[in-house]
């Protein structure tokens, strides 16, 4: 990867995002793709694994992190963090979790790695055309991916699958935090294993089998298509990234 010295980097700026599973980091590149020398805010990541197949986060304290992450490097910027043209932002693939109709959450957030729906990823391969689903999606019936996932949440939490509103991942609980709405892209739907990759919509024929609806899930997006104009706090916290474009998270 090109680096450039923040003194010579060609504005407009676009702060990066990634929030992973082992840290979340915030990144400065230039006009022409160069890391910004200098401007990198890092913090480790907390997943909660046992011999259960756990393997969760807490999405409050993700959300925090990104937060410091973001401080810190416009600290670092100064004066040129005026200069930000966008915010581009990446996160783990295929993470779940459950919120009420506030957007409160229901759950820790899942990660690809919990492996406690295997059980339900077995009886779904068993019960569909997995072959199908596969062509359909792009997915197989797995652990990793969305219908065991809710499959395993509706035999093992009766009451909290009645009391979800929405099953979000954790790029639309930071929208949701920052502007008071979120969506999804294409990008992290298709990780889902619920995307019809060939109409670029909630696959219905897995959505009737598993009991939910399109209400319960995100609107679709393109990474083209970013929110304005951050809320509350957040617009205080960052003035320079109030009304830049944030575009929606990628896998």
């Amino acid at each position: 990867m090109s680096t450039v010295a923040l003194h010579h980097a060609e504005p407009p700026l676009i702060l990066s995002i990634d929030l992973g599973t082992s840290s979340t980091r915030v990144l400065l590149f230039d006009a022409q793709g160069r890391a910004v020398e200098g401007v990198l805010a890092q913090e480790k990541a907390s997943v909660v694994t046992d011999g259960e197949g756990r393997a969760e986060e807490n999405a409050a304290e993700s959300i925090a992190r990104v937060g410091r992450c973001i401080d810190a490097a416009l600290q670092q910027l100064g004066e040129r963090a005026a200069q930000i043209g966008g915010v581009a932002v990446d996160t783990l693939a295929s993470s779940i979790m459950a919120v009420d109709d506030m957007f409160k959450p229901l759950t820790p957030l899942l990660i690809y790695a919990d492996t406690r729906n295997a059980a339900d990823a077995v009886a779904l391969q068993r019960t569909l055309n997995e072959r199908a689903v596969h062509e359909r999606t792009g997915c197989m019936l797995r652990t990793s991916y969305w219908p065991a996932r809710l499959a395993w949440f509706q035999r093992t939490q009766p009451e909290l699958w009645q009391r979800a509103a929405r099953w979000i991942t954790i790029g639309e609980y930071l929208e949701q935090c920052l502007f008071g709405q979120s969506r999804v892209s294409y990008s992290i739907a298709s990780w889902s294993g619920l995307l019809d990759r060939q109409t670029l919509e909630w696959d219905q024929p897995l959505l009737d089998v598993l009991g939910i609806t399109t209400q319960q899930l995100a609107p679709l997006v393109d990474l083209n298509q970013p929110l304005h104009g951050l809320q509350g706090e957040y617009a205080r916290r960052w003035p320079a990234l109030r009304d830049v474009p944030w575009f929606p998270a990628l896998g």
